[in-house]
């Protein structure tokens, strides 16, 4: 005999993860005829000096209180039935820490449960094994191929998991996914869609977020998000290689920021260092987005507008750019906080039932027609100038009981039970398939796709393609089956555990927007008054609209009033072209910067940007021969993240004059800048220029930012292994080698990395190292191979090469005195990780590498 013990209905290792919300268990024992009693004892138990608590219940409504244990005879019942969920507060560390315990009574009959108590946290406040475990996760996405579901119509087919994740935050379905009631709703089934393929990885993972309106100084670091300068495009010495953010050799990041799905990742912040504060000054406070309203539909467009909007603008490069924002994973720490701050929303005003209209607007289907045909018949519905169907809040995806794109009609395709062109194949979808070709814009597909919804180990919900009801009860408080499977580190489920509420006071923003917009105040009060204005009312907008405008404004004023605007308004639009524009050179530059940056994060909200965007591009691309070179390089900088060819050929003769070693003109940016731009979009006809200054140039700095130029190149991969070998080489540019060969062929690079560290260096070093005290640049660059075999190296292939073993068993045996001489200049920060900060803060990057590679080789050789 012995104990069976289910968890969601499940056995399954896989299953043992509990957040705050209470899950059911099953005791059963296998082969009891029931004949003689058995008496047992349930306990919740946790190891000792470990974080993680469970606790036992009999129900699971939210006001049920815990039983220290639990006590049955399988005689009087052959099965039992009780609940397990988290203790508040006291959740796992990347373990299974804490068990349920199970002993018979009178016979030695014993089960032990292994669980760990998992929650999303604070990213503030994470371990460094945590940190290390999520970014693991994120990157060996990127090492799994696309599923063989990503079906229908699209302009790029990913080859990754990661890609795929990414290109279902498309750009053409900004409209679809953004300022909308669905907003919030369709971001949770994203989340909770990558948070489910990271945990098929690594089953201790979930999605941290950034509380962006505190300082986050333990988040933006090297071994984090990584370390963000300040953009600055007025810096005469280039700003745009500053806006790459730094990452330590030990961080999986280290070889995957450079040749994401888009090219480089960019990040740079535009106001405050986000380490050291608020990073942008309108980003509302939670207390004020919580107390905002009660009612969702005035709640959720304060929040996507004042809140997440916000955070995005905070900053400059991937981030900002809709469509292109999910390969960096700063991407999803800032919408698991959107999603907390509606969880906590929810928590308050105690928002979970979806029939209720203050929880959600829309508490039934769509009933209306939908599809092509249907919206050439809508001129108000069709954007001719762009070819965009202009949805909006009362089309389909937005209703409680539609299906979410992209996840609805998977079954119908799987079987093929619908044809491509017919309208029935649009029809139940959250939009409809188009095509567009329009001069200036370009032509695409917008992708028609069918993804299956990923399945969770510790819930079975959704059952299959989610509705937007389905992500409303995420913790199951009125249906308990409604489980997600997540949990926030800070919001409770049981009423025990609920701090003492007090009715929030709605704030009253009426007196702060008559304040800013009265033009008889003084400077000083406006400005005090537009820290706390919201303009709801199209006179309230208007009226900011008209102080852009007018030049006698003063331009501190004027500056707030854009913040205040809702750039999802089409006469934003409109009225901030005019001024760009600038005829008769009326308007301030500071202004405009702030209105180019303003219509630039408007593609994020506003269903009239695609009409409006070639006569935008028109005015950036005027502005590429401005004196002034802060104008300059704002325009440089969104047309290349949007592949304009124009200032692509641009960039490209200004490259080639540098290396002619023609007279440097006014108006160029660096060579080193030129080549990180022309980077952004992958052109295979530019391999052959970048190959000769990869060979031929002088400078180091050119030379690697070449070289990672030909990472789509096949005909450069000779080029770049000769590189590699070529002992000597400067080390920095072996190691750009190496990352650009990495993202041409991951298996490839990955096998020669294998090859190098395992083969004995000649001399009176270690057999990784020639000499005793190896160059620095020697240690950098074989550290960063070993972070690509840790991070994504194939451990069934890499455990049977007995020299690599050997290697690394060596360079972590070596004594203290040898280890300082292999400091180089990625060494691994202390960090605040209570398990291991003694072990590792003193230990070089490639010997904390080798261990945790060691220890994959071994996990790997138990299974």
């Amino acid at each position: 005999m012995k104990f069976i013990l289910k968890i969601n209905g499940s056995e399954s290792e896989k299953a043992g993860y509990v957040g705050w919300t209470p899950v059911k268990c099953t005791l059963t024992i296998k082969d009891y005829n029931g004949d003689s009693p058995i008496p047992v004892t349930i306990t919740p138990k946790h190891r000792r000096g470990k974080s993680g608590r469970i606790e036992l219940y009999r129900n699971n409504a939210p006001s049920t209180m815990p039983v220290n244990k639990i006590e049955h005879d399988f005689k009087s019942e052959n099965s039992l039935t009780f609940y397990v969920a988290g203790k508040f507060k006291y959740a796992s560390i990347a373990e299974k820490d804490t068990y349920i315990h199970v002993q018979s009574n009178n016979s030695n009959l014993e089960l032990k449960k292994d669980l760990m108590v998992r929650v999303r946290k604070n990213a503030n406040k994470l371990t460094q094994t945590e940190i290390d475990l999520f970014l693991k996760a994120f990157v060996s996405l990127n090492n799994v191929k696309s599923s063989e579901d990503y079906k229908g119509r699209y302009t790029i087919k990913p080859s990754k998991l990661l890609h795929e994740i990414v290109l279902m935050h498309t750009y053409d379905a900004a409209f679809e996914i953004h300022s909308r009631e669905s907003f919030h709703p369709w971001h949770r089934a994203y989340l909770m869609h990558l948070e489910r393929e990271m945990q098929n990885l690594i089953p201790e993972v979930t999605v941290p977020y950034w509380k962006y309106d505190e300082k986050a100084e333990k988040v933006f670091t090297e071994s984090f998000i990584g370390k963000t300068e300040k953009w600055n495009p007025n810096d005469p010495n280039g700003p745009f290689a500053k806006s790459m953010p730094k990452f330590s050799a030990t961080n999986p990041m280290f070889s995957y920021k450079d040749h994401t799905v888009w090219g480089p990742l960019t990040r740079a912040y535009k106001e405050t260092n986000p380490a050291i504060g608020k990073s942008n000054s309108k980003i509302a406070d939670e207390s004020d987005v919580i107390r905002h309203s009660d009612e969702f539909i005035k709640w959720c467009k304060y929040e996507e507008r004042r809140s997440h909007n916000q955070a995005h603008n905070a900053f400059n490069g991937r981030v900002v750019d809709i469509g292109k924002d999910p390969v960096d994973p700063l991407f999803f720490l800032m919408h698991s906080n959107v999603d907390r701050l509606w969880a906590l929303w929810q928590n308050t005003y105690n928002r979970y039932n979806h029939e209720n209209i203050k929880t959600y607007p829309m508490p039934y289907a769509f009933n209306g027609e939908r599809g092509d045909e249907w919206a050439d018949g809508n001129p108000k519905k069709f954007d001719k100038r762009a070819s965009f169907y202009m949805v909006n809040s009362y089309d389909l995806g937005n209703f409680a009981d539609d299906e979410l794109w992209p996840w609805g009609l998977y079954e119908e395709r799987k079987k093929d039970s619908i044809k491509d062109e017919t309208k029935d194949s649009v029809d139940r979808l959250s939009r409809p398939w188009r095509k567009y070709s329009v001069s200036n814009y370009g032509s695409a597909i917008v992708p028609e796709l069918f993804l299956k919804f990923p399945k969770s180990a510790v819930t079975s919900y959704p059952k299959g393609p989610p509705k937007v009801k389905d992500t409303i009860d995420y913790q199951g408080r009125v249906d308990q089956k409604s489980y997600l499977g997540f949990d926030y580190d800070n919001i409770p489920y049981f009423d025990k555990d609920q701090p003492p509420k007090k009715k929030p006071r709605p704030i009253s923003r009426d007196k702060y927007n008559s304040d800013f917009l009265n033009n008889n105040l003084s400077k000083k009060k406006r400005l005090v008054a537009a820290k706390n204005a919201f303009l709801f009312s199209d006179k309230d907008q208007d009226e900011a609209l008209e102080i852009t405008e007018n030049k006698d404004v003063n331009i501190d004023i004027q500056l707030e009033a854009v913040k205040l605007i809702d750039e999802s308004r089409v006469e934003f639009l409109d009225t901030s072209l005019r001024i760009i524009k600038n005829k008769g050179n009326v308007h301030d530059d500071k202004l405009r910067c702030a209105l180019i940056e303003k219509i630039y994060a408007a593609k994020r909200a506003n269903r009239s940007f695609a009409s409006r965007r070639p006569y935008f591009f028109d005015i950036l691309r005027g502005l590429l021969t401005s004196d002034k070179r802060v104008l300059r390089n704002l325009a440089i900088e969104i047309l290349v993240s949007q592949e304009d060819a124009e200032v692509e050929a641009i960039l490209l003769e200004q490259a080639k004059s540098y290396s002619r070693g023609s007279i440097k003109d006014s108006q160029q940016i660096s060579e080193e800048d030129a080549l990180l731009l022309l980077r952004y979009k992958h052109k295979n006809q530019h391999a052959k220029f970048f190959k000769n200054l990869a060979e031929k140039g002088n400078d180091i700095g050119v030379r690697k930012v070449a070289i990672a130029g030909l990472d789509n190149d096949l005909d450069s991969k000779e080029f770049l292994v000769n590189l590699i070998k070529d002992n000597s080489e400067d080390s920095s540019v072996r190691m750009a080698s190496a990352n650009a060969l990495h993202h041409m062929d991951s298996d490839f690079m990955n096998d020669l990395a294998a090859k190098i560290i395992a083969k004995p260096e000649s001399g009176d070093g270690i057999a990784l190292f020639k000499s005793i005290k190896p160059d620095p640049d020697e240690v950098d660059f074989k550290t960063g191979l070993m972070n690509m075999l840790t991070y994504t190296g194939n451990i069934n292939k890499l455990k049977k090469n007995k020299g690599l073993k050997s290697t690394l068993v060596e360079l972590t045996k070596i004594d203290t005195k040898l280890k300082s001489n292999f400091r180089g200049s990625l060494e691994l920060l202390t960090t605040a990780d209570t398990k291991t900060s003694t072990r590792i803060s003193s230990m070089p990057a490639i010997e904390h590498l080798a261990l945790e590679l060691l220890k994959n080789l071994d996990l790997n050789s138990e299974k």
